[in-house]
This record gives C-alpha cells, structure tokens and sequence, in this order.
C-alpha cells in the first residue's frame, strides 16, 4: 500500500527526532542498518545501490564509484526502503537509474530521501538568498535533479508555492551519476 508524501514526510521528521541526527549513515548505524560501499562500475547502466535483508540484517548497498554527493542520495533512499519497505514481500531493491519512480515504492523512497536531505526551512532560506537554481543545488549540498524533486513535492503540498524551476519531463529516467573512472 503507498504512503502519502504527508506521512512520509513525517516519519523523516520523527526518525531525525528519535534517533538525533540528519545524517543518514548515523541513522543507519543508529537502527542496525549495516552500510556497505561497492564498487559496482560507473557506466550507464551500473547499479546506483540497493537494499536488502539477509538473515534478518538490514544492509543498504551504494556503489562507491558515484560522487559522493550522488552517494549521499543513493543512500538516503536505500535507508528509506529499510524503514518504510520492510516488511514488503519483496526484500531486495536494485536501482539502476538515478531518482527512478515507475514504481511507488521507489516513488516513496526517493519522497523520503529529498524530505531527508532537504529541509524545508533551510531550502526556504538558501531560496531568498540565492536566485539561480543551481546555486541553491550547490548551497543545500544535493544534486539538482534532487532539488528539482523536493520543489516539485512542495508545489504538490502547497498549491501557492511555485517551483522557480522545472527540469525536463524525462529527468528521473536519465543517468546523471558523473562516473569517476
């Protein structure tokens, strides 16, 4: 059963609460979720990251060729399928390409992982003080197309709030992972 973006948004707001921290490999680490980098190729088609469980331990997967700012996503979603998929029939989740949401729980995982990185009142403040979009991307520390998400969530939650910028249609299709080698 899918989530609605309102709920997900506050198990982010409890999680961050509960556990103390904004940083996902903490919250990882706090909720027994072991945190494994790969090198899994840096190709168009590379794995970006999955989730699985094993022997009942929880293990989020990122391909350590990414950026690390690309990797901080990667996780951020991998983490999300630990706490809102885990009792899903389905136990492993592979992601071949970057921000996906054919389905909803990858809809759901990439709502969570851009309601984790990106908080509301920081994204609110960086907007009135940086005027280009790629300037807040680069000030919040998260991917554009990240952002680019995160605007389009705030204009489905607040009909008055209007994305200063909509990426092309076809953006959470596309590889945008700068491979390292």
């Amino acid at each position: 059963m899918e989530m609605r973006a309102e709920n997900i948004k506050r198990e982010v707001a409890r999680l961050k609460s509960k556990y103390k921290t904004s940083d996902a490999e903490e919250l990882c680490e706090a909720m027994g979720i072991r945190v494994s980098r790969q090198p899994m190729g840096c190709h168009a088609g590379s794995c970006k990251g999955f989730f699985l469980i094993h022997s009942r331990c929880k293990i989020a997967v990122v391909n350590s060729e990414l950026e690390d700012q690309v990797q901080r996503v990667i996780l951020a979603h991998e983490l999300a399928h630990g706490v809102l998929h885990v009792d899903s029939k389905i136990r492993t989740f592979h992601e071949l390409s970057y921000l996906d949401d054919r389905d909803f729980m990858e809809r759901e995982a990439n709502i969570f992982a851009a309601e984790f990185l990106v908080d509301d009142t920081d994204l609110f403040d960086t907007l009135q003080s940086h005027t280009d979009f790629f300037s807040v991307a680069s000030s919040l520390n998260v991917p554009p197309e990240l952002l680019d998400f995160k605007l389009r969530l705030l204009e489905k939650r607040d009909g008055r709030f209007q994305a200063p910028y909509l990426a092309q249609s076809d953006f959470l299709r596309r590889d945008i992972s700068k491979p390292l080698c």
